[in-house]
């Protein structure tokens, strides 16, 4: 059996938490709304807000990024590796 890479470990502070979910877009507040707090599934929250799940995954992926910062921001990635050209 191939062995999994353990999940990054995540450390938010609530306050942290509060502030990236009030920077989100309505919409995406929405989806975070439904996804964190009402406990729907991708399929539900499509079914409910009548879209296709793909593109319903795809924004729950960006609200999760947005919310962790899986994935760092531009002006940061730059301050590490200035673009050559």
């Amino acid at each position: 059996m191939p062995s999994r890479k353990p999940a990054p470990e995540i450390s938010l502070d609530i306050q942290k938490l509060k502030l990236r979910l009030k920077q989100l877009e309505p919409e995406e507040q929405i989806l975070a709304g439904l996804c964190f707090y009402e406990s729907l599934s991708a399929g539900e929250i499509a079914a409910l807000l009548q879209k296709d799940i793909e593109e319903v995954r795809m924004m729950l992926n960006t609200v999760f990024s947005k919310v962790l910062r899986l994935h760092p921001r531009k002006e940061q990635m730059q301050r590490v590796a200035p673009d050559p050209f």
